[in-house]
This record gives structure tokens, C-alpha cells and sequence, in this order.
């Protein structure tokens, strides 16, 4: 268990965390003009292809309702289309357009550029310990969201931080 104190810095140091990610994706949708989940979907389907809309929703972890309107919007500034899966003739896969990939390029330029300047004077082990450290943050996070009553391994007995990410 941790001290008061210390559990006190540790959630200040990730308020902080959360606070400079917020402001850093504000840049970065400002830079390319696209809105929040926008910027998400697009990067999900330029890493995915084309998924169902349902599949966007549960990466969003929203309603499916919200994630067809989001979608929408995509499909409304020609981002993104709806087509018919080829192997499920009622269901309809969501895809990035040319002009959608076009942005997607844009948005991946730009948060190399400003990540790039974040870590300039980080060495490469650093920013590969930071990496561990923040898949093992978010691993230790997600357990605790979906078990907050069971204990967590003692430091020593925890699984290496990879085995800790989903893929």
C-alpha cells in the first residue's frame, strides 16, 4: 500500500498527464481541423481499414448511436464512407475516403512534429522506459477500473509491462 502522500503526488502528477495530453490533442485536431473523436476514428481506420460501425463504438467506448453520429460527421465532410460488408450483405463497414487519408497524413505529421519536440532532449532509452512505464500505468489503471476490490501483485510478482497491453 502507498502512503496519503504519496498517493496524493501520484494523482496530481496524473492529472497533470491528462491535462497536457488534452492540451497537446486540442493542437494537434486546431492543426489538422478536425473535431475530438474524429481524429480518433480516423486514425482507427487508417490503422484498421474498414471496421463495423460497432467496432467504432466499442473503440470510443460509446453508444452506438454516438459513434453513428460522430461517423456521420466524418461521412458529411467526406473523411470516411459506409459501405456494405461483403460478407454480411445487412451490416455496413465504416472506411477512411482518399481525402480522409489525406487527413490522417496531416494528423500523423502532426503529432510527430509536436511529440518530436516534446522528447527532443529525452534519450531513446528514456523515452523506452517512459513507454513501459506508461503501458504498465495503463495496464495497473485498467484493473482497477474493472476489478477495484481485488489486490494488485506486489512489485516484485507483477507481469512485465508488455504482458500488461492488449493488442
Amino acid at each position: 500500500m502507498m502512503d496519503d502522500r504519496t498517493r496524493a503526488e501520484l494523482l496530481e502528477a496524473m492529472r497533470g498527464l491528462v491535462r497536457a495530453q488534452r492540451d497537446l490533442g486540442t493542437a494537434v485536431r486546431q492543426g489538422v481541423d478536425v473535431p475530438h473523436a474524429g481524429v480518433t476514428i480516423v486514425r482507427m481506420l487508417a490503422r484498421q481499414g474498414a471496421v463495423p460501425l460497432a467496432e467504432v463504438a466499442t473503440a470510443l467506448g460509446v453508444d452506438l448511436s454516438v459513434a453513428s453520429r460522430q461517423v456521420a460527421a466524418l461521412v458529411d465532410d467526406g473523411l470516411a464512407e459506409r459501405t456494405v460488408d461483403p460478407e454480411d450483405r445487412r451490416a455496413r463497414l465504416v472506411a477512411l475516403t482518399p481525402a480522409g487519408e489525406r487527413v490522417h497524413a496531416r494528423i500523423e505529421g502532426e503529432l510527430r512534429r509536436r511529440t518530436d519536440v516534446a522528447f527532443a532532449d529525452w534519450s531513446a532509452r528514456d523515452v523506452a522506459d517512459l513507454v513501459r512505464t506508461v503501458e504498465r500505468l495503463a495496464g495497473a489503471l485498467a484493473t482497477a477500473a474493472a476489478h477495484p476490490d481485488e489486490e494488485r501483485p506486489a512489485a516484485g510478482d507483477a507481469p512485465p509491462a508488455d504482458a500488461l497491453v492488449a493488442v
